[in-house]
């Protein structure tokens, strides 16, 4: 408890602080890519965002100049990394336009930071919750073969099925929501912005998804080997983990998954870490750091640890590893005690 109200002062008094983890690095968790459309507007945002240092004056004339001009537009971005990999979406997009709008970027760094740490492992990666595909082509970015996405939105997986045949269809795009049970047919709501669409009641249901296990889901995509697994349900995370008891008894995993700062219940953590030999774990940084060494990670030993977190991180992500994985050794190296 001293050690975490220690932390807390001094992250309010803006002193870093030190860990084992990746000491004075200097790679930043910010995948390079240009930025190339159809829409002169976007080509010379992009260009005025890279040529002025003034970056939050310039994104923020940026960003109130791309919802303007690209509120309704029908112009679509084409992002390139660097590895070759590309990701699309429509400029009018307020979650990934600002792939254009800032100079350096990172969409959920923390998230970026541990695929990133484990880039060299020969791993599954699932995409469960996908949107538009972002993380699968991250995954591939990073070297990951085998990579599946899971998206139960039709809009979105309209995107994400395009972003899979740019890739070479390199990423198995499936149409499904993640369920407690096999072939159901679930509510989707249509009424939330894209990246907050979930299941609902057949009242407000906008479509109707057939729905698949994380057990069926893994089984029949990666039956052996390694796997980690992005898990991004807007609220469905106990329903898909009942559908995960073989995953989680048998399986070499690592999952990265949400627990809300306003879920005061703390159950995806509290469903986890009921299973004596699981370890769940977080990360703390702030919201603008893009730097490996900012990334200050912390495990979670019981509920008390997860609430406590909560209160120092601005993500929602947490990480869950069994003892019995190959990815334990390596977080449990990393992690700093509460």
């Amino acid at each position: 408890m001293l050690a975490m109200e220690k932390c807390a002062h001094e992250k309010r008094k803006g002193i870093r602080m030190s860990s084992g983890m990746e000491k004075k690095s200097l790679q930043t968790l910010v995948p390079q890519y240009k930025i190339l459309s159809d829409s002169l507007l976007v080509l010379l945002a992009r260009k005025m965002v890279k040529k002025f240092k003034w970056e939050k004056s310039i994104r923020k004339f940026m960003e109130k100049m791309l919802v303007k001009a690209c509120g309704s537009s029908g112009n679509i971005v084409h992002m390139v990394l660097d590895s070759g990999c590309r990701f699309e979406f429509p400029a009018k997009d307020r979650v990934w336009r600002r792939f254009v709008s800032r100079n350096r970027y990172s969409f959920e760094a923390d998230l970026y930071y541990v695929l990133d740490s484990f880039r060299g492992m020969s791993c599954s990666f699932f995409d469960v919750g996908s949107n538009y595909g972002y993380w699968s082509v991250i995954a591939l970015h990073m070297g990951w073969k085998n990579v599946t996405a899971v998206e139960a939105s039709s809009s979105n997986f309209f995107w994400l099925h395009r972003n899979a045949r740019l890739n070479g269809e390199q990423i198995i795009a499936l149409h499904r929501a993640i369920y407690s049970r096999d072939g159901q047919k679930v509510g989707f709501s249509g009424e939330a912005e894209h990246d907050q669409r979930h299941i609902t009641t057949q009242q407000k249901a906008a479509e109707f998804v057939e729905t698949i296990t994380l057990d069926t889901l893994v089984s029949r995509y990666a039956p052996e080997g390694p796997v980690v697994i992005k898990l991004d349900v807007e609220g469905a995370e106990i329903l898909a983990l009942q559908g995960a008891r073989e995953l989680l008894l048998h399986r070499d995993v690592l999952l990265a998954y949400e627990d809300l700062p306003r879920d005061a219940s703390h159950a995806p953590s509290r469903f986890i870490l009921q299973h004596p030999d699981w370890r769940v774990y977080a990360i703390v940084h702030e919201r603008d750091d893009i730097m490996k060494h900012d990334m200050k990670l912390y495990r979670a030993r019981n509920i008390d640890d997860v609430e406590r977190l909560k209160e120092l991180k601005f993500s929602k992500n947490f990480y869950a590893t069994s003892s019995r994985s190959s990815f334990h050794e390596s977080l449990d190296r990393m992690a700093l005690n509460i």
